[in-house]
């Protein structure tokens, strides 16, 4: 990693608003604050993934009524085609007094085979926090034959009030969770239930079947009750089949599922089962359409998901792969789809990037990383307050971005994680701390003997070292590209298809005109006709926290 030049004066100085902070990545996962757990989306309530209805696709609001649901689970099902899920996220079942912790500099894969050195004991009244849930989910779930990769945090509600998680602590996929479960002085990392908490002790998920849960509700001889549902509005159960066969990984297809009746669909219907013989133990990815910010990124978005910057488990994946977003193409006038081409592909992208345009479709790729300089360590944003959390790593990061982007009748939060990219390679957070606290990250900033929470370009990783982002003004990005007394050049884009620029409009001066999205409609230096486009300015709320274009498909390309 590069050594970065001296702090400069904006960021760290008088300019409370030019500061930026981090947000979630568009993962949570198991490596979060002092311990790096799994990388969570961006605040203390999941985000949503509703996919659109499909008139021929039969309705799972019977089944997902019959679910033995938790107290703490409050189910609200919508006229809309979508049911609601919130609990506290704390699971209804017992947990185990204490719980193995790793500690704050020790990230997964754990490699070492000193757990005394990497790992603390921690009590669990002490530990576990609960970590509100508020999720909108399908109830038409359409299939794809198309898979999208789960990410390292919540994948789907549980019964319990829980989210469930899929296999991995890391962003690479090496550490499998109920794989390498360590233990000390008789304490586990992942306990009897298959679930443990984030480092943090918020966001207590499972990585496997949930013993707790199925012994409770699954009769033997007889296919598993219904235990929970996918982000993609399909349902998961235990690992028992049609007359209490318990099925293997070789049953099912590549995302876990198959086609058959259930209890609850005795019509059959696609469905997920968590198995025990092998990884996969849980879901690694989706085999419904899915607006989701998975593997990497973005969470789905609707309501504000689970904690990510300061949460970030364990590697969880960038922000990346956008949230909300959607496959449907919108039909493009010849003309404007050719220059809103030209503009995405003349757009100063750093060596790092690669552009590609397919249709209607614009597709960024790059390893996450800034083209600019960053530093070794950052600090991350604990419970019990900042720390020396780890460097900045690289990933796959790769969204697919609508090139002709269309206003919405109204705007759409942005939830978790990546929101957007920009021209250095990173990506773009909304404003918000990781933790639901609403805390604005860039009003947020502290340095502890010299290590900053966020850098002198406005950027940081999440505490697991991935998805480097900005919360705002991307200083070494706009310092490059901008010129004194003119409009600031095109700085990225969000994942509604607008591009973003940097705080100048056209006389060099802030915008003083600018919607609750931080955007309006004028001349930019790209556009002959005036056009809605984005700003990051250098007061709150620094970037965009809504999507004023419709059409999200910045989905994450990853397999």
């Amino acid at each position: 990693m590069v050594a970065l030049m001296q702090l400069r004066r904006h960021v760290f100085g008088a300019l409370s608003g030019a500061i930026l902070v981090p947000a979630a990545l568009v993962f949570a996962a198991c490596s979060s604050d002092p311990v790096q757990e799994e990388v969570l989306s961006d605040d203390t309530q999941v985000a949503t993934s509703v996919a659109e209805a499909d008139p021929a696709t039969e309705s799972t609001s019977s089944g997902i009524e019959a679910a033995a649901w938790a107290d703490n689970v409050t189910i609200t099902m919508n006229d809309a085609g979508t049911f609601r899920f919130q609990s506290d996220g704390l699971p209804s079942h017992e947990l185990p007094d204490q719980f193995l912790v790793p500690n704050g500099d020790n990230r997964p894969p754990f490699t070492g085979d000193d757990i005394e050195e990497g790992f603390y004991i921690a009590d669990t009244e002490e530990l576990i926090v609960a970590t509100p849930l508020d999720v909108e989910i399908t109830t038409n779930p359409v299939y794809s034959d198309e898979v999208t990769q789960t990410s390292l945090s919540t994948i789907g509600v549980m019964i319990s009030g829980a989210p469930l998680f899929n296999d991995y602590e890391d962003q690479n996929r090496e550490f499998v969770a109920l794989d390498d479960n360590l233990s000390l002085d008789g304490v586990y990392f992942i306990d009897a239930c298959n679930g443990h908490p984030l480092a943090s002790g918020a966001s207590y998920h499972y990585h496997g079947v949930p013993y707790c849960i199925t012994d409770d509700v699954d009769i033997e001889g007889e296919h598993s009750s219904i235990i929970g549902v996918l982000l993609d509005g399909f349902p998961v159960y235990g690992p028992r089949d049609v007359d209490g066969d318990v099925l293997s990984n070789d049953d099912l297809d590549e995302c876990s599922g198959h086609e058959g009746p259930t209890p609850e669909f005795p019509d059959g219907i696609y469905h997920y089962h968590l198995t025990e013989d092998a990884n996969p133990y849980s879901i690694d990815c989706f085999h419904g359409e899915i607006e989701y910010g998975g593997a990497g990124g973005g969470a789905p978005r609707d309501r504000r998901g689970p904690g990510a910057d300061r949460d970030a488990p364990d590697g969880g994946a960038p922000a990346d792969d956008n949230a909300g977003l959607t496959d449907q193409e919108v039909p493009a006038d010849p003309d404007e789809l050719a220059t809103r081409a030209d503009v995405a592909l003349g757009a100063q992208w750093a060596d790092n990037v690669e552009i590609s345009i397919s249709g209607s479709t614009m597709t960024f790729q790059s390893d996450g990383l800034p083209s600019h300089e960053y530093l070794d360590v950052y600090l991350g944003d604990g419970r019990d307050g900042k720390f020396v959390a780890g460097g900045v790593e690289s990933y796959n990061a790769s969204f697919d971005i609508p090139l002709v982007p269309e206003r919405a009748e109204s705007p759409t939060e942005t939830g978790n994680g990546a929101i957007g990219v920009a021209i250095s390679g990173a990506v773009f957070f909304d404003p918000y701390e990781g933790d639901g606290s609403k805390i604005v990250a860039n009003d947020d900033n502290e340095t502890i003997d010299g290590v900053p929470f966020i850098d002198a370009c406005g950027g940081h990783p999440i505490p697991n070292g991935s998805s480097y982002h900005y919360h705002g003004i991307p200083f070494c990005i706009t310092d490059a590209v901008d010129s004194p007394g003119q409009h600031s050049a095109i700085v990225g884009y969000l994942f509604d298809g607008y591009p973003i620029y940097g705080p100048q409009d056209v006389d060099g001066s802030e915008p003083t005109d600018l919607d609750a999205c931080l955007g309006h409609t004028g001349p930019t230096p790209d556009f002959e006709q005036d056009t809605y486009h984005y700003h990051v300015i250098s007061t709150a709320n620094y970037i965009s926290e809504c999507f004023a274009g419709v059409a999200l498909v910045g989905r994450s390309n990853r397999n």
